[in-house]
């Protein structure tokens, strides 16, 4: 088997703590000697073994003189809850090191391949380095920006509605579609809508599979002021205290849920720049932000998102809503870029979905 074979199984190993990780990355190892796969492990959460130090653990023979795999640098520093793995590395006697992608941390950021390196152990690096790049773009945005990614996402029919005539939106897309939508929010820390689908959809904005919660994320709700009805399940049922209202400053709410007071636009809107900011202090390093139309369009027109997920039914309701309102473009040449589009048949559903482009977002 190939390095290219092995990281794919590094790659494959991260994804089983999949929503449990934040805000570390996800990060899978394989140790092969003499050509067999001797031992793997992979990183389950915070203050957990990493990877590396998972696998070698594992490990029912010596690795001595193996090869480690793994998706992220090894980590060299002590500040942490757990052990560095770079120079467990060198205790062990591997031989050769590879890895995907270096770790932008800080204090690791090439430190760790150069105590390899310094060893004497063989280190190459860049393996699959767009794939791994994808599976740890929160971490990577976290760390490197210190800002929270920004994932948007809608259901739309063929003709490019998010609701009927009379609102409805139930269901647009198939159970095979919603329950991906609940696997990528066990992925993320946050969900967040408008006031529009609060009201009107009464969602309860949890993570769950076959019906049950399964994750307890942040729900956020970002609003001009504090007019609801507050037996809405976003104040009222079991996971309140995962509820933040997001309103301007100088507004007031009554509600007992957590309220964020954000700067305001010349409109008298959440600024949403200050919004992400203090999702930021509270550990809040990734949002997955669900409409409606208007907010929406206000993170895109703003260019505050890193990722696009459309999931389209074969159905055509002709008047609707759309997701989308106006964001400021007037010609196609003006046209928002996005790059590395992954497109997937789920039965008679079809989901797309691909990274804002630097282009777009400068």
């Amino acid at each position: 088997m190939s390095d290219k074979n092995f990281m794919n199984m590094c790659l494959d190993l991260a994804q089983r703590a999949w929503g449990n990780v934040s805000p570390n990355p996800y990060v899978g190892s394989v140790i092969v000697k003499d050509g067999e796969i001797i031992s793997s492990g992979y990183h389950r959460g915070p203050g957990l073994a990493h990877a590396e130090l998972d696998a070698i653990n594992n490990a029912k023979v010596s690795v001595k003189g193996s090869t480690l795999y793994c998706n992220l640098e090894p980590c060299c520093h002590t500040n942490k809850r757990t052990p560095p793995c770079a120079q467990r590395i060198v205790k062990e006697g591997i031989k050769r090191v590879v890895i995907c992608n270096l770790d932008p941390n800080p204090h690791v950021a090439g430190k760790g391949v150069q105590i390899l390196k310094d060893a004497g152990i063989e280190v190459e690096t860049g393996i699959l380095k767009e794939k791994g790049l994808v599976l740890n773009e929160v971490f990577f945005k976290h760390i490197q920006e210190e800002s929270p990614f920004v994932h948007l996402k809608w259901a739309q029919t063929l003709d490019g509605k998010i609701a009927a005539k009379d609102s409805t939106s139930k269901w647009i897309t198939s159970d095979r579609s919603r329950a991906l939508v609940h696997r990528e929010r066990i992925s993320h820390d946050a969900i967040l809508v408008g006031a529009s689908t609060l009201r009107v959809d009464n969602p309860s904005l949890t993570a769950r599979e076959d019906g049950n919660v399964v994750k307890r994320i942040k729900r956020i709700v970002v609003a001009s002021k504090d007019d609801f009805d507050h037996d809405l399940k976003f104040f009222s049922d079991d996971y309140k205290d995962d509820s933040i209202l997001a309103l301007p400053e100088g507004q007031t709410s009554n509600s007992d849920v957590e309220t964020i007071f954000c700067k305001t636009t010349a409109h008298g809107k959440v600024d949403l720049n200050d919004l992400l900011a203090k999702l930021y202090e509270k550990e809040i390093y990734s949002i997955y932000v669900e409409g409606g139309q208007g907010i929406l369009t206000q993170f895109l027109k703003q260019k505050l998102f890193d990722r696009v997920s459309v999931f389209m039914a074969p159905k055509i309701v002709g008047e609707g809503a759309s997701p989308l309102g106006y964001i400021g473009i007037n010609s196609m040449k003006e046209a928002l870029c996005l790059e590395n589009p992954k497109v997937e048949l789920l039965g008679d559903n079809i989901y797309i979905t691909s990274r804002g482009s630097k282009c777009s977002l400068d």
